[in-house]
């Protein structure tokens, strides 16, 4: 039950992570010192952050999923 754990904790923040991405990508103007430099900086940032938060934050999504795969597991395993 650990490893689901941390894949639904993986998950989470995966889903963080593209959250942030598309937050980044709605800017309506290209700044001044876009570059592809930027772009992989914040794309390395915006994963970290996205990590922290997952485990800082409890946006449910993890537990949910945890709950809902549990179950599975458990039937699974006293076949």
């Amino acid at each position: 039950l650990k490893e689901l754990k941390d894949v639904t904790n993986k998950f989470e923040s995966i889903f963080i992570n593209q959250i942030l991405k598309q937050a980044r990508n709605s800017k309506l103007a290209k700044g001044i010192f876009d570059s592809d430099a930027e772009k992989t900086f914040n794309s390395m940032i915006d994963q970290k952050y996205s990590e922290i938060l997952s485990e800082k934050t409890n946006l449910g999504i993890s537990e949910a999923l945890y709950k809902q795969f549990k179950s599975h597991i458990d039937s699974g395993s006293r076949k």
